[in-house]
Parts: C-alpha cells; structure tokens; sequence
C-alpha cells in the first residue's frame, strides 16, 4: 500500500475546495491506496498544473487575434482547458473518496441574464 504525501493531501484539499483543514477529509487522504491509486494521483494533480500555467498563458495572450494568417479563438481554447480541468478535478475526488466542495474549472457565466421575480 501507498499513501499520498503531505503536500500533495494539501494541494487536494485546495483544489477540492476545502479552505479550511476537515478531520474527516484528511482522515480519509491520510489513508493507504493502491500505488496505481497514488500514482494517478500524481499525473492528475501534474496535468491540473499545466493547465492551470496554460490558463494563464492564454489570459495574458488573449489580446492577439490573428497571427500569419491564422485566427486564434481563446475563448474555445480556455473552454476546453477548463473542461478538462473540471473532469480531472472529478476523477481526483471520486479515486479518493472525497467530495469536491467547489470546481474551480467550471464556468460560472452564463451568457445570458435570468430575472425570476
């Protein structure tokens, strides 16, 4: 058996929305798991980085339009950065038995104003 490493349990509890420490979620990160357990955990929380660097990368590039001919549309790319975001942030709850408190991947704006008064 395996077990996750002290600053990976508080990257997750981060990730998954815990801002403040939960006996119960640690209790259960602090637990053993299989090493294919812990190492998915390791290339999830890895890939949850890069596209967090790539993220950034695309707001600080989104002012470019067009390059060489070529039309760059930002919003689909963050779009499907945050997708893939949000299904890994899922998969990483689900292997370790925790709740995702708050996905920081999903979009929150609409598009459109709801009025229900």
């Amino acid at each position: 058996m395996a077990v996750l490493s002290q600053d990976q349990i508080e990257r997750i509890e981060l990730l998954c929305g815990y801002a403040q420490f939960q006996n119960l979620t640690r209790t259960q990160l602090q637990a053993d798991f299989t090493q294919a357990v812990v190492d998915r955990v390791a290339e999830i929380l890895s890939q949850l980085e890069t596209i967090d660097t790539q993220l950034i990368q695309v707001r600080e590039d989104n002012y470019v339009a067009e390059s060489r001919g070529t039309k760059l549309d930002y919003k689909y790319h963050t779009r499907q950065l945050k997708m893939s975001g949000y299904t890994l942030l899922l998969e990483l709850g689900t292997i370790l038995g925790i709740r995702v408190l708050k996905n920081r991947y999903v979009h929150t704006g609409s598009g459109s104003n709801h009025n229900y008064w």
